[in-house]
């Protein structure tokens, strides 16, 4: 019509380029054609594709989620993706590929689920998308275990042997250390941050025998873990101090005499960080071969009775630990006595202003040699009793 045209054509192919000419004709024949225009058909949506590079996902884990575009958008974005079971994050992507990562939400065990509702981008011929979804959905368990528990740590070496409270001390360098822990997990044992081992688990039970350990402290805690590889937190820490050396020996061993006995003292050693729990105190003669415990104490002091005074004996002590009795302390020689026996025999001669008194000394001693006498007088017949002064004879 004038200087313009129109051309409607018939139902062409969809996906099919077309390269369309224009050739205008005069009436002499003569001939012109235009540029071609290229016209791709595209009446399809755009499909999109969603994976995961995990199909599991424990705590702490994420997975990388990729959205594969049919054909280029330019308006695809996080807004037209749903999630379930998690939250999605750091977007990011152009043309064709998309991407975002994928993070669980915390104790559940809830699928994870990403899907893309039908109609909510376009293309560039502007067909909208159809709806798509993640498969398989990620399964999910973040669910923690409880955390396990230390019940007991066993000492099984004599002195002492049992249970070894929080704390304590052992001598046993190979020690069994029980607790209960969620059925269907696995239990391992630290010392501090460092693992020592994998226990036995049967049931909601483990046990867990440790090498051969060397003096020290141990500070033991027990983490369990389950089927999906989620970790407890630490259980309680159950310190042991396991030490080997008995202490050394007590210094300074002395004994005070008494009437049939002697009171034993002494200085104690130095613990090395081992609490001493007591002490080993025995005697015997200072002739005699053969040492006779006496008992034990808590203290830095006993005392031995029973002894027959007049005879000389020795003491040593010894200071028990975990570990066992260490070596002895040694005194010198303790005689036991008491008061002498009473003179006999007593007189008196009349002198000049004075009175030459004379006895027989007394027939027991009391266990200890008589160093000296004390004598008195009286001048109203007994009642009171002046000193005369002392004598070392008779």
């Amino acid at each position: 019509s004038g200087t313009n045209w129109t051309f409607t054509t018939s139902t062409l192919v969809n996906g099919t380029t077309y390269a369309f000419i224009a050739r205008a004709a005069n009436a002499a024949g003569n001939t012109a054609s235009s540029a071609a225009h290229s016209v791709t058909i595209d009446t399809s949506g755009p499909t999109v594709s969603i994976t995961s590079d995990r199909t599991s996902l424990k705590a702490g884990d994420t997975a990388t989620i990729t959205f594969t575009l049919s054909e280029a958008s330019t308006t695809f974005a996080a807004d037209d993706v749903t999630v379930a079971g998690g939250t999605l994050s750091g977007f990011t992507g152009s043309g064709q590929s998309y991407s975002a990562t994928f993070t669980p939400t915390a104790n559940s065990t809830a699928n994870g689920t990403v899907t893309v509702a039908a109609a909510r981008f376009t293309d560039a011929a502007g067909n909208s998308n159809t709806a798509a979804s993640l498969t398989p959905t990620i399964s999910i368990d973040t669910v923690p275990p409880a955390a396990p528990t230390i019940v007991s740590v066993t000492d099984n070496v004599a002195p002492v042997i049992g249970p070894v409270a929080s704390g304590g001390v052992t001598n046993d360098t190979v020690l069994v250390l029980a607790g209960t822990t969620d059925a269907g997990t696995t239990v391992a044992v630290f010392n501090g941050t460092t693992k020592v081992g994998d226990a036995t688990v049967t049931g909601t039970n483990w046990t867990y025998t440790t090498p051969a350990l060397i003096d020290g402290i141990y500070a033991f805690k027990a983490v369990a873990t389950d089927a999906a590889g989620n970790g407890s937190a630490d259980s309680a820490t159950h310190t042991v101090i396991v030490n080997t050396t008995p202490p050394p020996a007590p210094t300074g061993v002395t004994g005070v005499p008494g009437n049939g006995r002697v009171t034993v003292t002494w200085d104690a050693p130095p613990a090395g960080g081992v609490p001493i729990t007591s002490y080993v105190v025995e005697y015997k003669t200072v002739s005699g071969t053969t040492w006779i415990r006496s008992g034990t104490s808590a203290t830095t002091s006993a005392t031995v009775a029973g002894l027959t005074n007049g005879t000389a004996y020795l003491f040593r002590v010894s200071a028990v630990n975990a570990a066992g009795t260490g070596v002895a302390g040694q005194s010198a020689a303790v005689t036991p006595s008491t008061v002498a026996g009473a003179p006999t025999g007593v007189t008196g001669m009349a002198g000049n202003g004075q009175v030459t008194v004379r006895w027989t000394a007394p027939t027991s001693t009391g266990g200890a040699t008589i160093t000296g006498y004390v004598v008195e007088y009286s001048s109203n017949r007994g009642t009171t009793w002046l000193p005369g002064g002392m004598s070392a004879t008779t």
